[in-house]
């Protein structure tokens, strides 16, 4: 079994995202390219991102039972540039 799966929330709907956190150094929110939200759909729809552009994916994800205490970094499979890794550590 998986240490996490995507799971349904009741904070979000499915959608686009907008700029929600701090652009990455260098950007501005004009540099800003809508992506996805998901929360139980995995792989979600394809976002064609500018190269000098920068975008927010977001996923409602639960850790299983399985999941051991350690520390996560989630990654999108085929995206092989990141400036931000996001880490989530279970305690």
């Amino acid at each position: 079994m998986a240490d996490f799966v995507v799971s349904k929330s009741k904070r979000f709907a499915p959608g686009a995202t907008s700029a929600r956190l701090t652009p990455p150094s260098g950007k501005t929110t004009s540099d800003f390219m809508a992506g996805r939200i998901e929360e139980d759909v995995n792989p979600a729809a394809p976002v064609n991102i500018g190269p000098d552009d920068y975008t927010e994916m977001e996923w409602c994800v639960q850790a299983t039972a399985n999941a051991p205490l350690t520390t996560y970094d989630f990654r999108i499979e085929g995206l092989d540039n990141y400036t931000v890794i996001p880490k989530l550590t279970l305690t």
